[in-house]
């Protein structure tokens, strides 16, 4: 039997500024952004170790 891989999911935090990726509801990574009138400018991204190599920065971006 072959194993499914989990999809990540994608939520705004607008709380804390920030978008957070998370794969089987853990959070393995965040971009940081503030909002500057009609641009949201994205100044922080990062992904867990235990999560590198797996595309999950560019799906946050």
């Amino acid at each position: 039997m072959t194993q499914s891989s989990p999809v990540p999911s994608v939520e705004r935090n607008d709380e804390r500024h920030r978008y957070e990726i998370r794969v089987d509801g853990v959070r393995a990574g965040l971009t940081a952004f503030r909002d500057h009138g009609v641009q949201r400018v994205f100044f922080h991204t990062e992904v867990g170790e235990a999560y590198a190599g797996q595309g999950l920065a560019g799906r946050l971006v």
